[in-house]
């Protein structure tokens, strides 16, 4: 999207639009590995890197990293309730 807060809140971070663009495929893939159930825990820990990011980029640039800090903590809930299917098969093969 192209919506004039995002581009001046990337533009002001200082690694360009593409950053934008990159990020926001990140989070539409995750979104979409969400409603999956058996990829919904990596696609939390993906977009749980994405909200460090946030909150970090948040709190260098200025602005509340509320909104992050709060998606975090609730993917870290999914990744917990479905923490059973991050096992790995070569894990599982040791046991």
């Amino acid at each position: 999207m192209n919506d004039p807060m995002m581009v001046q809140f990337f533009g002001s971070i200082g690694f360009g639009q593409w950053f934008r663009y990159f990020t926001g495929t990140i989070e539409v893939i995750s979104a979409a590995g969400l409603l999956v159930p058996r990829l919904a825990p990596l696609a939390a820990l993906l977009l749980m890197a994405v909200m460090v990011g946030a909150v970090t980029a948040h709190l260098v640039v200025g602005g509340s990293p509320m909104v992050p800090i709060v998606l975090f903590f609730a993917l870290g809930a999914v990744v917990y309730l479905r923490r059973h299917q991050l096992e790995l098969p070569v894990i599982a093969r040791l046991r």
